[in-house]
This record gives C-alpha cells, sequence and structure tokens, in this order.
C-alpha cells in the first residue's frame, strides 16, 4: 500500500500586503530618506509567537504568495496585486 503524503503548507490565514511593514535597504542609517521610486527589500509582519512572517521583493518579483513564520510551523498567504512596470501612471 502506498500512503501520499501532503508536503504542501498548510495555509492558516490570509494576510493582506498591506498589513505588512515595508523595510528599505539603507532605513538603518540615521539620515536615510525612502525615494519616491524606491521599493522595499523585504516586508515583515508579527506572528502570534513574537517572531515574523517575512516576504521579499524578490518573492513578489517571482509570484510567491505564501510564506512561513521564521520561529514556528505557521504559513500564511499573502495578498497582494502584481502591477506591470509599464501599467503605473
Amino acid at each position: 500500500m502506498t500512503v501520499k503524503v501532503d508536503t504542501t503548507p498548510h495555509v492558516s490565514y490570509d494576510i493582506s500586503l498591506s498589513a505588512f511593514t515595508p523595510h528599505y535597504r539603507n532605513e538603518n542609517h540615521s539620515n536615510y530618506e525612502v525615494e519616491e521610486e524606491e521599493d522595499p527589500t523585504y516586508y515583515s509582519h508579527p506572528c502570534r509567537c513574537s517572531s515574523e512572517f517575512i516576504i521579499t521583493h524578490q518573492d513578489l518579483e517571482e509570484g510567491v504568495d505564501v510564506v512561513g513564520c521564521g520561529g514556528c510551523g505557521e504559513w500564511v498567504r499573502v495578498g497582494y496585486q502584481a502591477v506591470d512596470e509599464g501599467d503605473e501612471r
């Protein structure tokens, strides 16, 4: 008898990307100002275990929408809409 094991993560809930905190590459410098056109390097959202969910700008560009917490086994789906560079006005 063959047992099929589901290896996909169990998504606990959906969170909009707008609920995540954006982080910019040089934001730790006291005199750093975010440029208008600059995209965040990554986004974070706190998990109930006191760790956080992190999704990078590159993940978003690659279509990743499910991320795991760095401190526990919780997984969430990140809701966002991709915008083509040519479509922005």
